[in-house]
């Protein structure tokens, strides 16, 4: 297995040409709908959601004081959480897919509530790091993998700490975050299937 790391500032020309890839029609599809970000009318989560199916790993929470969480191979997103006052502390849900190997992670630019609010993969969502006060600034891990490809992709509702869980249907796993609100306090996974 080769697995290649780079800090989230220090992307490559390749690796920004390769968070832009699309590989099929509905890919495409997939991708305008990333580029337009959320929705304006999206709903928010109910109040204590509740877990509509299985998580078969939380990972710790991370916030700005901690360091990055990223998936070990074989696992994606399948769900998040967070606590704490503007959603400060992140926890990632994760699945265990057998068939899938990491083939190339990168770190998306920094984003935030202002300006560009969000970030997509080119691959799945494997991690997601912390910066400023109350998690204010977020970088998202994107990885290539072997053995999975992506199907149809849609924004989840935007969740925060008085929902505090944002739960994928079954067989979609993250490929995106956008976040908005003051310290950028809700956010919205963009889900792609695994076909």
């Amino acid at each position: 297995m080769s697995q290649t790391s780079s800090t989230p500032h220090a992307l490559s020309a390749l690796a920004r040409i390769s968070l832009t890839l699309v590989f099929s029609a509905g890919a495409m599809i997939a991708a305008t709908a990333a580029e337009e970000g959320p929705p304006a009318d999206l709903k928010p989560a109910p109040m204590q959601a509740t877990a509509p199916r299985f998580v078969s790993f939380w990972g710790p929470f991370t916030s700005e004081e901690n360091p990055p969480l990223t998936a070990s191979n074989y696992r994606l997103i399948s769900a998040m959480q967070c606590t704490g006052d503007y959603c400060d502390n992140v926890a990632l849900g994760y699945e265990i897919v057998p068939r899938i190997n990491f083939t190339e992670n990168t770190w998306s630019p920094y984003f935030s509530e202002e300006g560009n609010n969000r970030q997509t993969c080119a691959g799945f969502m494997t991690g997601i790091s912390c910066q400023g006060s109350y998690c204010d600034n977020v970088s998202i891990q994107c990885t290539l993998v072997s053995g999975l490809t992506k199907g149809s992709c849609a924004w989840q509702p935007w969740f925060s700490e008085e929902a505090r869980y944002s739960y994928l249907p079954q067989g979609y796993y993250a490929a995106g975050l956008a976040c908005r609100g003051s310290y950028c306090d809700d956010f919205s996974i963009f889900a792609c299937q695994g076909l």
